[in-house]
């Protein structure tokens, strides 16, 4: 992660929010079968993420790994 994201997560933390890290691009890389199920367990790894965590607020920047069907099931939820 750049260090932009860190300054970004820093405002969030220094206004009294809980913040959770999730790296699409670490986690592809962890896993290589996400590179031949077009990140699948990615998706559904982050999916679990989400809900466990339960957010108020997400914020993406280069998730290209994530897919919109992802997102919309954070609607649902």
């Amino acid at each position: 992660m750049g260090k932009h994201c860190f300054k970004i997560n820093n405002v969030f933390i220094r206004n009294g929010h809980n913040i959770c890290l999730f790296s699409d691009r670490d986690m592809s890389r962890m896993n290589r079968l996400n590179k031949l199920n077009n990140n699948n367990s990615l998706n559904k790894e982050l999916l679990a993420t989400f809900k466990n965590f339960d957010p108020d607020i997400v914020v993406l920047g280069h998730a290209d790994k994530i897919h919109n069907r992802t997102l919309k099931e954070f609607r649902v939820d």
